[in-house]
């Protein structure tokens, strides 16, 4: 209780983090009911296929790419 929340996000991210995957070029492979790669960048590269957004700590950012019910 009294604990503040700054921002949500997807699983994927704290994950990512967890997992230590926070240097440029580092991959993170999420598998469950979806799966999820993020790959950890200094710098956004647009693309219409992947979702780039910022990463898990400053000057990172993420690419990421998923498919629902992976392990469904």
């Amino acid at each position: 209780m009294g604990t503040p929340v700054a921002a949500g996000t997807i699983d994927a991210w704290p994950e990512a983090a967890g997992s230590d995957a926070d240097a440029p070029g580092d991959l993170f492979l999420m598998y469950g009911s979806t799966m999820f790669v993020v790959l950890t960048s200094t710098r956004l590269a647009p693309d219409p296929k992947i979702w780039n957004t910022v990463g898990t700590t400053a000057g990172r950012y993420s690419g990421a790419a998923g498919m629902a019910a992976a392990g469904g």
